[in-house]
C-alpha cells in the first residue's frame, strides 16, 4: 500500500532534493543587481523621452508654418502665425477674402521645458511676434529671420530661416538635434 503525499509538500521535497530552489540571499542580490541597473538606465530613458517630445513639437511647429503658407496660397488671402509673448506657444489665423468668410484658428501651446527664440531683429507688434505670409505665399520682410524652438532642460535647438521666396525653410543641420550655443 503506498501512502500518498500532498501535492505542496511533494513538490517542497523536491524543490529540496534537486537544489533548484533559491534562497533568500540571492533573491536580495537580485532585486540589488535589478536596482542598481535600473538606477543607471532611469535618466538615459529620460532624456529619450524628452528627445521624442521635442521632435513632435518640432515637426508639427515645421508642419503648421508649411500649413499657414499653403492656405495663404490656395485661398489668396494672408495669414498670421502670432507667437506668445513668452515664446510658449503660437496662434494661426487668416481671413479669407470675400469668397470664403470661412477663417483658420489654431492655437498651440508647447510643454513648459520648451520656448521660441527669435535671434536677431524680431519686430514685436502689440506685444508679440508675427510672421505674416501674404496671399501670394511670401513672408513679410517683418517677419522675424529666424524662429528657433528651444528645449530649456535638454539643451535641443533648432531653427527655420527666412526665404523671401520659399516662407520659411529648416535651416541647414536643423533636423539634427544639436547642443544649444548659449
Amino acid at each position: 500500500m503506498t501512502s500518498r503525499i500532498s501535492p505542496r509538500i511533494g513538490l517542497d521535497a523536491a524543490l529540496r532534493k534537486n537544489g533548484a530552489g533559491i534562497t533568500l540571499i540571492e533573491l536580495i542580490l537580485v532585486m540589488a543587481v535589478l536596482a542598481t541597473v535600473m538606477a543607471v538606465a532611469a535618466p538615459r530613458f529620460s532624456g529619450f523621452a524628452s528627445g521624442r517630445r521635442y521632435d513632435a513639437e518640432w515637426n508639427r511647429f515645421v508642419a503648421s508654418v508649411r500649413y499657414a503658407r499653403n492656405e495663404a496660397v490656395s485661398r489668396s488671402a494672408p495669414v498670421e502665425i502670432r507667437f506668445r509673448p513668452d515664446g510658449a506657444g503660437y496662434h494661426l489665423s487668416g481671413g479669407f477674402g470675400f469668397a470664403s468668410p470661412a477663417t483658420i484658428v489654431t492655437d498651440h501651446v508647447l510643454p513648459a521645458e520648451m520656448a521660441f527664440e527669435f535671434p536677431g531683429n524680431a519686430l514685436f507688434r502689440q506685444g508679440a511676434v508675427s510672421v505674416f505670409f501674404g496671399a501670394n505665399g511670401t513672408v513679410d520682410e517683418e517677419s522675424p529671420q529666424e524662429i528657433r524652438l528651444v528645449e530649456r532642460q535638454g539643451g535641443f535647438s533648432r531653427s527655420m530661416l527666412r526665404d523671401p521666396m520659399l516662407g520659411y525653410v529648416v535651416s541647414r543641420g536643423g533636423m539634427d538635434e544639436r547642443p544649444r550655443t548659449p
